[in-house]
């Protein structure tokens, strides 16, 4: 489904159900946006140009990203005629049924998720709890870094600490070493450096996202 027709869903039927939000490219969006990017993202199929799948999802903006990034999230389900789906069909045409599925799955799953995780303060108190992900090293960076976004900097190092102990060079996401050990650096030199370090990874990221000025 191109990313046309996927705004023409955003703008002309979600939109106006879900308020404050906005549009970029394949993603409604909340506003304002401080922070950690709370979203719906659109993904198609690569079959089935009619299928469309929704995935509710945050990012912490502060944690480098050159691209929308799905693993604090998950896909929506489409319960139409009793059915438990993870799509959507959109044709040519917007079928009535479906949109209501998908305003449905959006405001009853989507939106109570996203309310829990609005602020850095959130992503620290609860990401593991509410992805299911204790373990993972990408919540475990988000946690991190939130703690070091809200000035937990005691907290953050041994956060940090653990997470470089953890990764090893044969890991695929080794990288997040490099990060972890640059961020807990800026800590032990002095806080100021932590946070101004973590100013402009989110500016990056805005940038790489392409997201509207807040």
């Amino acid at each position: 489904m191109k990313t046309a027709k996927i705004q023409k869903l955003i703008k002309g039927y979600l939109l106006p159900a879900f308020k404050p939000c906005d549009c970029a490219g394949r993603m409604m969006f909340y506003k304002p946006l401080r922070s950690v990017l709370r979203a719906i993202y659109f993904e198609d199929s690569g079959f089935n140009p009619a299928v469309l799948y929704a995935w509710v999802f945050v990012q912490p903006l502060y944690i480098p990203s050159e691209h929308v990034n799905l693993t604090f999230g998950h896909r929506l389900m489409n319960r139409i005629g009793g059915r438990q789906i993870e799509s959507w069909s959109i044709g040519a045409e917007f079928d009535e049924h479906q949109i209501q599925s998908l305003t449905s799955a959006i405001r009853n799953d989507a939106v109570p998720y996203l309310q829990k995780l609005v602020a850095p303060q959130d992503i620290a108190d609860h990401l593991k709890e509410s992805t299911g992900l204790s373990d993972n090293v990408f919540v475990r960076e988000a946690v991190a870094c939130s703690l070091a976004k809200i000035g937990e900097y005691g907290n953050a190092k041994k956060e940090l600490e653990a997470l470089i102990r953890s990764v090893s060079p044969e890991d695929p996401w080794h990288n997040i070493k490099p990060r972890a050990e640059e961020l807990l650096a800026c800590i032990n030199e002095r806080t100021e450096c932590a946070g101004d370090l973590l100013v402009k990874w989110e500016h990056d990221t805005v940038e790489y996202l392409d997201l509207p000025i807040r």
